[in-house]
């Protein structure tokens, strides 16, 4: 029994190998764009891009487009999660960008 443990392991990690690292779909970007970008808008920092991406993202999808909504929500997940990184960092670096006389 010991000795069929290890394929019995090998054997669930090739059947699942698949759904752990398949790329996420235009739709869960879509939603994981959306939750940065309102990240971001919480921290006073929204681009001003990233919703017009979101939103064409979504038309794109509607009409069947996958791998064209795909790159517009990345787009939009990627200026939304830097959004959120120049929001915090403002927010605990403000002292420094006053000037002193």
């Amino acid at each position: 029994m010991k000795k069929l443990i290890p394929w019995y392991c090998l054997l669930i990690l090739l059947l699942s190998g698949p759904t752990l690292y398949a790329a996420p779909s235009a739709e869960q970007l879509i939603l994981k764009a959306e939750e940065a970008r309102k990240g971001a808008a919480d921290l006073g920092f929204e681009w001003r891009d990233t919703a017009t991406l979101i939103a064409e993202a979504r038309e794109a999808l509607e009409k069947g487009h996958e791998k064209q909504a795909a790159m517009l929500a990345g787009e939009a997940l990627r200026q939304g999660e830097l959004a959120v990184g120049q929001g915090t960092f403002m927010h605990n670096h403000w002292q420094e960008f006053i000037p002193v006389h």
